[in-house]
Formats: C-alpha cells, sequence, structure tokens
C-alpha cells in the first residue's frame, strides 16, 4: 500500500483467509504483524493478530480458523484503486466448495455474509456439497472501515451443466465472466478500470458454450470503477488467449499506453493452436493513451460486433473481416491509407503503429483499428 509497511495477502486455497501484513518500519518487511480478517467482528476488531514465534507461519489457517476468521474460496490476486483508496482481490471460486470447508467451520471459522447469502438463495448452507460457486466473484474492500463487499459477481448463473451459444442468446448474454483470478487496476485517461483476468475452473454451466469449443478459452476484461453496481453486462472484453491457456499477469506501462499480458499454458497441440501461440508468452496491447474515454473505449472493443466483425484487433500483420467485403482503412488524419475490394482480409504489416479506422463501405460502419 502507499504507505510502504501495509500488505494484503490472498491464499489460493479453500478455505483462504484474507490477510494482512503491517511492516513494523516503511520498506522493512523483515518484520512486523500478520493478521487474519473476521468479517462478522466488531468495527475496528476485524483483523485478529497471527503469532508468528516458532514458525507460526507454517499454522495461519489453524490459527484463523481458532479465532473465528473468515474464510473465502480460493482468493487470488489483489490490486488497490490508488484514486479510491479501495482495495480488490479475485475470489476465483471452486465448483463445490462445502467439504473442503466444513471441518474449519465445525472448529470455529466463519463464513462471509455474501458466502451465507449466496447458500440461502441456493436453498443450502456453504458446508454442504450442494454448495455451488461456479464462477467467483471480484470483492471490494474498504481499508478505511475494513468493510468487504462483492464488487461483481461472475456468470450469468446457468443451471444446466451444458450450456450452447443458442442458450447465450436466449438468455440475452454477450458476456460471461468466469473464475477472475489476475487482477490489475489501469488508469484510462482520468478514470480507473480494474483488468480482470479469467483462469477457468471448468467448461460447464455457461463457462464455455460446449457446441463453440469444449477446449476453455480465457479472456480478459476492463471494468469502469465509476460503476457503482456493475454487472456482467458493463465489462469491456480486451481479448483472449489461444485454447487451453491461462490469462494472467496483465500489467500496465508506467506511462499508460500499453497492457502486457500473459498466455500461459496452453494447448500445446500444433492442431489445436498453431506455433508460437502454442508456446507460453507475453504480448504487449498498445494504445490506450489514444481511447480518451469511456465512450471511445467501449466503442473501440465492441463497436458495432453484430454486424461488422475485424480480428485480430489489435493486428500486426493480417487483419480479417467475418465475409468479404469492400474496405478503407483511415489514419488519424482522414487519409486513406488502404482500399481492400471483396476481400475477407487485408496486409497492414507495412502500416505505421498507431489508431486508426477501418470502414465497411458497403454499409458505411467503422471501427477503431490499433496497429502494432
Amino acid at each position: 500500500m502507499p504507505d510502504n509497511k501495509t500488505v494484503y495477502l490472498g491464499v489460493d486455497a479453500t478455505p483462504a483467509f484474507w490477510c494482512k501484513f503491517v511492516a513494523d518500519q516503511a520498506g522493512d518487511f523483515t518484520s512486523g504483524t500478520l493478521y487474519a480478517y473476521k468479517e462478522d467482528a466488531a468495527a475496528g476488531e476485524r483483523w485478529k493478530a497471527i503469532d508468528v514465534t516458532n514458525k507460526g507461519y507454517l499454522t495461519v489457517a489453524d490459527q484463523a480458523t481458532s479465532m473465528g476468521c473468515t474464510m473465502f474460496n480460493r482468493i487470488e490476486w489483489v490490486s488497490q484503486d490508488t484514486t479510491t483508496g479501495y482495495v480488490y482481490w479475485t475470489e476465483t471460486g471452486r465448483d463445490n466448495p462445502g467439504g473442503r470447508w466444513a471441518d474449519e467451520s465445525a472448529a470455529g471459522a466463519t463464513h462471509s455474509s455474501y458466502t451465507m447469502a449466496r447458500a440461502t438463495a441456493q436453498g443450502t448452507h456453504p458446508d454442504s456439497s450442494d454448495y455451488v460457486d461456479y464462477y467467483g466473484r471480484v470483492v471490494k474492500f474498504d481499508p478505511a472501515t475494513d468493510e468487504s463487499t462483492v464488487l461483481i459477481e461472475g456468470g450469468p448463473d446457468f443451471a444446466a451443466d451444458s450450456v450452447s451459444l443458442a442458450d447465450y442468446t436466449a438468455a440475452g448474454v454477450t458476456k460471461h465472466l468466469s473464475n477472475p483470478d489476475g487482477l490489475s487496476t489501469m488508469m484510462i485517461g482520468n478514470q480507473s478500470y480494474l483488468v480482470i483476468c479469467e483462469d477457468l475452473n471448468g467448461t460447464s454451466h455457461g463457462r464455455m458454450p460446449l457446441d463453440q469449443t469444449s477446449n476453455r478459452t480465457c479472456e480478459l476484461f476492463l471494468l469502469d470503477l465509476s460503476i457503482a453496481n456493475p454487472t456482467q453486462e458493463d465489462l469491456i472484453r480486451i481479448t483472449a488467449v489461444p485454447f487451453g491457456a491461462e490469462i494472467t499477469g496483465a500489467c500496465p506501462t508506467p506511462d499508460g499506453k500499453s497492457l502486457l499480458v500473459n498466455s500461459q499454458h496452453p494447448n500445446e497441440d500444433v492442431n489445436v493452436n498453431q506455433y508460437p501461440f502454442n508456446n507460453s508468452l507475453t504480448f504487449a496491447i498498445n494504445g490506450f493513451d489514444q481511447l480518451a474515454s469511456t465512450t471511445d473505449i467501449r466503442e473501440f472493443f465492441e463497436g458495432n460486433e453484430a454486424s461488422f466483425k475485424v480480428y485480430p484487433n489489435p493486428v500486426a500483420r493480417t487483419l480479417f473481416f467475418e465475409q468479404p467485403i469492400d474496405a478503407a482503412i483511415v489514419n488519424m488524419q482522414g487519409q486513406q491509407v488502404r482500399v481492400v475490394r471483396n476481400s475477407a482480409s487485408v496486409d497492414v504489416s507495412d502500416l505505421a503503429a498507431g489508431v486508426y479506422t477501418i470502414i465497411n463501405l458497403t454499409n458505411n460502419e467503422s471501427r477503431k483499428l490499433i496497429i502494432e
């Protein structure tokens, strides 16, 4: 945190305890106090000190349980919005966590208020094997009050195990957030966004439409943090990674121009992912400094997708269209730099990196385009 003393910590486990370490001296993390969080304690008493003498670091979960601290379902990444001071973490979720934390619950550990509310809505208890948490969520924490609330739930929920694209359409679903994992904050213009990375636990219950592919495809989203009660439809889909890969480690550059993203452990089969995308790799998405407002960002990434699709975007070599069209690429000065007729692709490898507009000359629809 900005005080250079406080570090918030998550544990990728079920149960997971939300912890913080406060150093005795700023910048020196060799000594200090470790705490575990108890949501249902009185205000000002929600952090319980862990005894780390005699290798106490090895018994954090046991101590947290004995003090009745709050259990969560796989806490992954943590990030702070420096404009507001709020801290966010991803609770990635696990399909049926009940059996994994029932023992700790019996020994005194507690469930979060929203976990209890979810279980009640499902007609069960979090300790039961009937309790499900397929999609996970992003949690908002206020260090000023020590209160934690759900910022955005994963989903939307699909009751059926197998879900098709037709089911998506019938439910009016255009975006589905599943198992958020990697997390960071990014300033675009004067607005703060969460960058949310997926790491799918599975492909059931709408995490992947099974008639599209059963091979996991993880996506990367932006979420405008000025939205008070965001839903999945407020997410802005930026990109996806090759089949089987986890998308993670998204990190903005200090100048706000680029986002570095990791594609981790993709399917290595060249019949599934062509080289080099069958290898783990890091790629950069550039040009965020040229997208000044929320409207521009949403228009750029989503635009008129229903009728005019181009990919990949950003692009370095060849841009593809969903079907052959007449198209023109226009630079920021309004000059046509490329025109194609009745084509399903266009080579842009010789064009300078930057933001362009691509126009479908048949109906005059346009999309913003970034050339790398």
